[in-house]
């Protein structure tokens, strides 16, 4: 029979909680330091060091930062996947999240980012002493683990070592009582600006978050990357792994393709009713196109719950070179308008971006390409990895801006590729 890892790890958890022993000092002298407490450091200064905080506000913390986390889920004695909260020396708190880097769907259970609080720090080292041998019995469950003071917390191996360990930073701040400084800039201008409200008379452009509302609730649409002639087209041509006929355009026709981000910003349990219905292509003369017809879209629009964020594909087939709006309609009278002709042009001068090199990836990587792709410099798929087809565009890009064409994804080069200055390659 298969067992999901998720399900495993919580089978393994629930069929072996930790036991403290009647003796707990021979254990406080063989742990090694936690969170800068000391191996000899007595049972009060160890007690002065603990945070009271639950671990949903220090997942919650780290949102407020604009750390990469979303999907956040609390749970109690009875939601607790491993039926340890509030037992004897377990977690008296327990909340998961998911990392944008590595998951972009809303989930239930979450388990990129685990945050478990314990009453004494002495519980807390036993269940990373146990966790530790769980992933030593198993280690395709591996994950980064981080104990700080009361605090244990754990990551999923997916990320990058030092992405994982600006978590283990952020962790020791809070539990200090200290505010956590900004998460590094993100890779593209998505966030920089929110629009209250887009019209047909005064659309938000590519790259502007717009707050929409749809009856009782709210979400945040932002069109990431809007893509047309060869740059659509090698999209969708990625998409049409069963060669459907009706994903190959006749002659003088294009794919509109755009990149959504959509946030759900409702607070209680009910699903927000989406899908690809309610968004709508419409031509500059008032013209409705429809909405999405592509059979084989790998990321389509769902409907969402609270907190949660998905992106999505959304195309349609138009005449070549149509100056095109893309269009939410709530159910209502009111609609939503975005200028997939034009992108929104941000100051990125002071911002700060991840140092990237080749081979590197992530998240940075990924956005460069999908902007390289955008502006026509790559055309190869993004693979998420700063490779040689990645190296040869930017080169190309930097020649453009007037820029010195070595490849390197300098400060200076990132902030020009995602300010939004559109140089168009010249094919």
């Amino acid at each position: 029979m298969y067992i999901n890892p998720e399900s495993r790890r919580q089978l393994i958890e629930r069929r072996y909680p930790v036991k403290k022993p009647v003796v707990f000092l021979i254990v406080l002298i063989m742990l090694s330091p936690l969170c800068g407490i000391s191996a000899s450091a007595n049972m009060s200064s160890s007690n002065e060091s603990m945070t009271t905080l639950s671990a949903i506000d220090i997942i919650r913390a780290l949102i407020t930062a604009k750390y990469p986390v979303f999907s956040e889920v609390s749970y109690d004695e009875k939601t607790d996947p491993n039926k340890l909260l509030g037992r004897p020396n377990q977690y008296t708190s327990k909340a998961n999240a998911s990392d944008l880097r590595i998951s972009n769907k809303a989930s239930k259970n979450p388990e990129d980012i685990i945050v478990e609080v314990f009453s004494t720090v002495e519980d807390c080292a036993l269940r990373e002493k146990h966790v530790q041998s769980m992933y030593e019995s198993v280690p395709a469950l591996a994950q980064y683990m981080y104990p700080c003071a009361n605090v244990l917390l754990r990551v999923d191996f997916s990320l990058l070592p030092s992405e994982a360990e600006e978590y283990n930073g952020a962790l020791k701040i809070i539990v200090a009582g200290g505010s956590i400084p900004a998460f590094k800039a993100l890779p593209t201008s998505t966030e920089v600006l929110s629009v209250d409200v887009s019209t047909r008379e005064n659309p938000a452009l590519v790259g502007d978050r717009v707050i929409a509302v749809m009856n009782d609730n709210k979400i945040a649409l932002t069109v990431m990357y809007s893509y047309r002639g060869k740059s659509s087209a090698l999209f969708t041509k990625s998409f049409n792994k069963y060669n459907n006929s009706k994903m190959i355009l006749p002659k003088g026709k294009e794919w509109a393709l755009v990149y959504l981000k959509i946030e759900s910003m409702k607070e209680d349990k009910y699903p927000i009713d989406l899908s690809d219905y309610y968004f709508h292509i419409v031509a500059e003369n008032g013209v409705d196109k429809g909405y999405s017809p592509m059979q084989d879209n790998p990321n389509s629009i769902n409907s969402m719950y609270a907190d949660g964020v998905q992106y999505c594909w959304f195309g349609i087939p138009v005449v070549k070179n149509e100056k095109l709006y893309l269009t939410f309609s709530n159910g209502n009278s009111d609609s939503y308008w975005f200028d997939l002709s034009n992108r929104r042009i941000v100051d990125t001068a002071s911002l700060i971006y991840p140092d990237i090199i080749k081979k590197d990836s992530g998240e940075t990587v990924e956005a460069m390409q999908m902007m390289l792709v955008e502006y026509g410099y790559l055309t190869k798929i993004p693979s998420g990895v700063f490779d040689s087809n990645t190296l040869s565009a930017l080169k190309k890009f930097q020649k453009a801006v007037g820029l010195k064409a070595d490849g390197a994804a300098t400060q200076e080069t990132l902030r020009r590729l995602f300010s939004g200055q559109l140089v168009e390659a010249k094919h």
